[in-house]
């Protein structure tokens, strides 16, 4: 089997690696440390200025002025900037800035999955038909 290769972009210092593997376990495995691994240690300023990072790297690669985003997003390009930099900015221009940038998947992280326990699991098991009755005639 041959390796799969991926470009990474570490955002906070913009720089750029390069990773090969294996399997797509791997990837998976890779993918996830990346994602969760610091998030609690992480101070609110930080996480604000990780967002602002993504909101810009968004922007840039779109082409985009953070004139013609703001206009777009509805906002004022000095509280464009201000989310940019991991200012303080209401939570309606953060969804008014993804909505412009065509990024709102990202609140796909926040879908709350109804899950039923596992007694009502095996209730609902137990109340399934295990066998056909047959007809009488």
């Amino acid at each position: 089997m041959n390796d799969l290769s991926f470009v990474f972009c570490d955002v906070k210092t913009n720089t750029y690696f390069c990773m090969s593997y294996h399997s797509l376990t791997q990837i998976i495995n890779f993918m996830t440390d990346l994602s969760y691994t610091n998030w609690d240690s992480m101070s609110d300023k930080a996480l604000a200025e990780h967002i602002g990072a993504f909101i810009s790297h968004h922007r840039l690669d779109q082409n985009k002025t953070q004139d013609i985003l703001a206009n777009a997003a509805g906002i004022s390009r000095s509280t464009l900037s201000l989310l940019e930099r991991g200012e303080t900015v209401t939570l309606t221009t953060l969804i008014q800035t993804l909505r412009a940038l065509d990024q709102l998947h990202v609140m796909e992280v926040f879908s709350v999955k109804q899950t039923a326990s596992p007694l009502v699991l095996a209730k609902i098991e137990k109340e399934k038909r295990q066998r056909a009755r047959g007809s009488k005639e």
